[in-house]
């Protein structure tokens, strides 16, 4: 979990009125006048056409969720990056995949069962890209077939199958997701346009492979919501893995897999993570005592609470508390 993250883009959106999404869009681009994006928080998206049939959705959310409309059109493939955060949405089969920071998932865009993304810690900073391979293949970028990248060869990878598959995290593949996110305000069209191409290139070479990503059923990562929206409702308490199931009527290996697909670490480590960064909240924000703090977030004693912080933030509560008011 990334302290950072949520206040970061809380304030970067705290002008944007709450339940809207502001829209960066250039005059004359057709698409964007009927995306809508809607939301729970707030949220800014950035949209280009970065190549003739290939457009970019570029945002970033504090929110629950958000929704929008993607481009038109057959035979779309579309591309995903997470930067900060996690995301997830929900397929047409009945599964759902998330996202992590640093993911890049590719399928179809018409095995999503529509156009919503889920926030699961409440924030998220991504990049999307809408690959309509017929528009492609008729504008035919000398490039692509210079590093003969086959279209139709693409289409049978990564669409027709209609799961989503993973491209290995490293270091070529995020310093050009990297340029995207960083470039889509400063870089002229012609820059940016050359920036997509670069990171399509390095996806849709026929050496790069995709590995299939660990999905549930979209009945149990929501199931995963419902009990991370217990556990956070009662910090007071400690709630077992055993009692979870049982209550859910869940196994446990199913709830502590499906939960890290969605959260992104085990339950454990996140609610200690959370603990830590909710005292964090309360230590920078208020006056109560570390020794009411720690029984209030379930610790036994406050020498618990403060190893246990210690832990997370590499110092006490109250160098934290010191620190911050200083």
């Amino acid at each position: 979990m990334n302290e950072d993250g949520a206040p970061r883009i809380a304030q970067a959106l705290s002008r944007v009125p709450q339940g809207s999404v502001q829209v960066d869009a250039p005059d004359g681009l057709a698409w964007a006048e009927n995306v809508a994006p809607r939301t729970d928080g707030r949220g800014w998206i950035t949209l280009r056409e970065v190549l003739p049939g290939v457009y970019l959705a570029a945002g970033f959310f504090h929110a629950g969720q958000m929704s929008l409309t993607p481009p038109a059109g057959e035979n779309i493939l579309e591309i995903n990056h997470c930067w900060s955060g996690r995301a997830g949405w929900n397929l047409r089969d009945g599964r759902s995949v998330y996202l992590g920071e640093g993911d890049v998932v590719l399928h179809s865009l018409g095995a999503r069962e529509d156009g919503v993304t889920l926030f699961p810690l409440g924030y998220g900073q991504g990049a999307a890209l809408w690959v309509d391979l017929e528009a492609l293949a008729k504008a035919g970028p000398e490039p692509l077939r210079r590093a003969g990248v086959d279209l139709e060869e693409v289409y049978r990878r990564f669409c027709a199958p209609g799961r989503p598959l993973r491209i290995p995290a490293g270091p070529e593949l995020a310093a050009l997701c990297s340029a995207l996110h960083q470039g889509i305000h400063t870089f002229t069209a012609t820059a940016l346009e050359q920036k997509a191409l670069a990171l399509l290139l390095y996806l849709l070479r026929p050496q790069t492979q995709g590995q299939p990503v660990l999905q549930f059923r979209a009945q149990q990562t929501d199931l995963m919501c419902a009990i991370h929206a217990q556990l956070i409702a009662n910090l007071d308490r400690r709630i077992t893995i055993g009692e979870l199931s049982k209550q859910h009527f869940v196994n446990t290996a199913t709830l502590k897999a499906a939960f890290k697909v969605v959260y992104g670490q085990p339950i454990a480590s996140y609610m200690k993570a959370y603990r830590v960064h909710k005292a964090m909240q309360v230590l920078r924000d208020s006056d109560e005592s570390i020794a009411s703090l720690s029984l209030r977030l379930g610790y036994e004693t406050q020498g618990k609470f403060a190893k246990a912080f210690k832990n997370v933030a590499r110092m006490t509560p109250s160098q934290y508390r010191q620190g911050c008011r200083s």
